[in-house]
């Protein structure tokens, strides 16, 4: 990890369509990520006439979750679930991916108007 945020193509996928590595504080919040997107698989999943275009942006929703610091999902409709595209009920992205999110990342104008109304 070079401390650069970096989201780019590659073209040696195995298995997905992308892949993040990530850094995190202990709390959960990123402090680094970079993101690969693999061109070859996408064209793989259109050759096979499967939405390379959904699929793609399903993906960069996916790899940025975990670029904000989200791990996977094992709930079904989930945009951090492991298999993205196994599953037709996905969402963009989930009330439990969003849920997920605001817990690492909570409002600070609601807590600083919380915390004066409680003095």
């Amino acid at each position: 990890m070079d401390s650069e945020n970096v989201i780019g193509w590659k073209t040696d996928g195995r298995a997905y369509s992308g892949w993040t590595s990530w850094r995190a504080h202990r709390d959960g919040r990123a402090v680094e990520a970079d993101v690969a997107l693999y061109a070859n698989i996408l064209d793989d999943y259109r050759r096979r006439g499967i939405d390379a275009k959904l699929e793609l942006r399903k993906t960069v929703v996916h790899e940025l979750g975990h670029v904000l610091g989200l791990g996977h999902s094992d709930q079904l409709g989930d945009a951090m679930i492991v298999k993205v595209r196994t599953r037709p009920e996905w969402k963009l992205p989930s009330a439990n991916d969003l849920l997920r999110c605001r817990a690492l990342y909570p409002d600070q104008r609601s807590a600083a108007k919380a915390a004066s109304v409680s003095r």
